[in-house]
């Protein structure tokens, strides 16, 4: 059993495909008009949509007889947008991040933010469990009491040890960790997926997210609150940060309140 604490990494975003925006944007009447400054292209692509709505490339009565005048800074112009809550337009952008080593604790909360959310998680079906990961949590260092906090370390590694103990004596008696196993492979996943059962959910587990960004926006509000699961709370934190590193206009409206909640000027968008 090894303890483990959770990470992030940033796998893949929506990409602007510049050959085909040109075209639209010249079906449009609109061939001259770009970003400016140059933003991130899940900015641009949310400024696009926008703009795309009220044809507001331009003060041109050729694309809206109302339009007589138009933003022309880009993080303005964004930032518009979420004071009037037009959030529809974050959603044509996605953003993708592997949460590794996180435990099931986590994963079974997060995936009850399925709209504007994709997930492909580790299978304990086809995954041996021979390597036990476990996050400890904070509230447990936390304890002052110094008796206290060594008696319920013991405690807790004691019944992470009994079940990894359990697993790897059954995985023995079946003689799956025989190279010359009799088994075919449908029944070492029968057995694989049988002895989940017993595996403590706070078993650190990778996690594969796709989420658009008024989704993320929402979750960062909900999982950071301060009655948010503890361990979930720290790996939306660092998402937090992330996200407003990478896309700063998208994000422009964010602040963290004195309880360590991440929450936004525009809250529902």
């Amino acid at each position: 059993m090894k303890y483990v604490e959770p990470e992030i990494f940033h796998i893949a975003q929506t990409t602007i495909d510049e050959a085909g925006l040109r075209d639209a944007l010249t079906s449009l009447g609109a061939p001259d008009w770009s970003p400016n400054p140059r933003l991130d292209d899940a900015s641009y692509l949310s400024e696009f949509a926008g703009r795309l709505c009220y044809k507001s490339f331009a003060v041109d009565p050729e694309l809206n007889k109302n339009i007589t005048k138009v933003r022309d800074d880009s993080k303005e112009y964004v930032g518009n947008i979420i004071k009037q809550k037009h959030g529809s337009v974050f959603e044509h952008a996605s953003v993708t991040y592997l949460m590794r080593n996180v435990s099931r604790v986590l994963t079974h909360e997060e995936v009850r933010h399925r709209p504007g959310k994709a997930y492909s998680q580790e299978s304990l079906r086809y995954v041996r469990l021979d390597n036990f990961r476990m996050y400890f949590p904070d509230c447990f260092k936390d304890i002052e009491d110094p008796d206290v906090r060594v008696h319920v370390e013991a405690a807790f590694a004691k019944a992470v040890m009994y079940a990894e103990g359990s697993i790897k004596a059954i995985t023995h008696l079946l003689g799956l960790d025989d190279p010359e196993s009799k088994y075919t492979f449908e029944q070492k996943k029968a057995f694989t997926s049988a002895l989940r059962r017993i595996a403590p959910q706070g078993m650190a587990t990778d996690l594969l997210v796709t989420g658009n960004h008024r989704a993320w926006r929402h979750e960062i509000q909900v999982r950071t609150a301060n009655g948010a699961e503890e361990e979930i709370r720290k790996v939306f934190r660092m998402i937090a940060d992330d996200l407003v590193m990478r896309y700063r206009p998208i994000y422009q409206d964010m602040y963290s309140l004195p309880d360590g909640t991440i929450t936004f000027t525009n809250e529902k968008i």
